[in-house]
């Protein structure tokens, strides 16, 4: 029997790798003790502000909220007149007072062009005075920014020659996937004033919808980038080759990775998942490690009792690399204050899938040659 199959490897990144984690002394759970920083953050959230917030999940208002800025500056250069006529004031004053001179006595060691670095410093002193318009998720906008009965009453010159305009830097067309988030941005700025889409305008949107669906995939089809979307699947092969080359290196580090990638695997889960796991959430069934999530991505509000119930590790006493108990049992000894605080993380990193994702780059340079050879990635 050999280590379950999917899933990809984890990714992360930023700043404080390493060390014991940032955990916090509160009181309550399991005894008096340490818990998680995630934990003392959870409680902490539960106030009717971090209510508001947790409405829709942090990164997906980031990104939605992007798209609704980028359409937004995109009116006010081609089509202003479906903006606010106040919001509009406030952006063409705001625009007038860049202070390009300023900017260009920084230092600068890029490629681009003053040119390009002038529209660039263009774009994001507008996009910031949008956001600061648009306000968090819990807060409600300062004023209207796109006039969107405007908007409603000519949607195909409004909002799809924008689509239009959405291309790669060489002109090339986006994934259909694409096209379909700016869409779910569109639906997000009606509701963030308050709004629903009209049934009527929405059936015109999804067909016309349609019609870009069918030409991005035309292109695709044609030439257009590659045919897959996202990352793609990591193959078994592939991760036994990055647990040998783990447990190669010879370093606590190394050991870290191989167990973090092995968890991973089993549970075919994403890698800021297993951060989450904590070390009282591993369980004996039978023969096996089970392990449990309270929400998956698909399911973040955990109503699906199936999304809860625990997924299985097994052994491999024929193969080490795959084996699920070797690799944790290697981290726990070289780790054991993890084992002492049961509560806690059982990656207790300030920065765990960063810290895993510095150990995928190490391989991924010391053994580029073999990786495009014998796997084609």
């Amino acid at each position: 029997g050999g280590a379950g199959r999917g899933g990809g490897a984890g990714r992360g990144g930023g700043a404080g790798r390493g060390g014991r984690g940032d955990n916090r002394q509160v009181q309550g759970g399991r005894g008096r003790g340490y818990v998680p920083s995630q934990l003392a953050d959870a409680r902490a959230e539960m106030t009717s502000h971090g209510i508001r917030n947790a409405t829709r999940a942090q990164k997906t208002f980031v990104k939605r909220n992007g798209e609704n800025v980028s359409y937004i500056l995109w009116l006010f250069d081609n089509m202003p007149h479906f903006l606010n006529d106040e919001f509009r004031r406030v952006l063409q004053r705001e625009d007038g007072q860049i202070d390009y001179d300023a900017f260009f006595r920084k230092k600068y060691r890029g490629k681009k062009t003053p040119e390009e670095r002038k529209v660039d410093f263009r774009k994001q002193t507008l996009a910031k005075a949008c956001k600061a318009i648009l306000k968090d998720l819990s807060q409600t906008p300062t004023m209207e920014t796109v006039d969107l009965e405007a908007v409603s009453n000519n949607v195909a010159d409004s909002f799809f020659q924008y689509l239009c305009a959405r291309k790669k830097k060489g002109g090339g067309l986006m994934m259909a996937s694409c096209y379909s988030g700016y869409r779910s941005g569109l639906t997000f700025l009606f509701k963030r004033y308050g709004r629903t889409i009209p049934a009527d305008l929405n059936d015109e949107i999804s067909d016309l919808m349609k019609g870009v669906k069918r030409i991005a995939n035309k292109a695709r089809q044609a030439g257009e980038g590659a045919m897959h979307e996202g990352a793609r699947g990591l193959t078994w092969e592939l991760y036994l080759f990055f647990q040998k080359k783990f447990l190669e290196l010879g370093t606590k580090e190394g050991i870290f990775a191989a167990a973090y990638a092995a968890v991973t695997m089993n549970l075919a889960c994403r890698g800021d998942s297993t951060g989450m796991i904590c070390t009282h959430h591993l369980q004996w069934s039978g023969d096996a490690t089970a392990i449990s999530f309270s929400h998956s991505k698909e399911e973040q509000l955990g109503n699906d009792p199936a999304k809860r119930l625990p997924r299985h590790c097994y052994c491999n006493p024929l193969n080490q690399q795959a084996d699920f108990a070797s690799n944790l049992f290697n981290y726990l000894a070289m780790f054991p204050h993890v084992i002492q605080r049961p509560n806690g993380l059982l990656f207790p990193f300030q920065d765990s899938s960063g810290m895993f994702h510095d150990q995928i780059r190490k391989i991924c340079d010391l053994y580029k040659t073999e990786i495009e050879r014998d796997f084609g990635f």
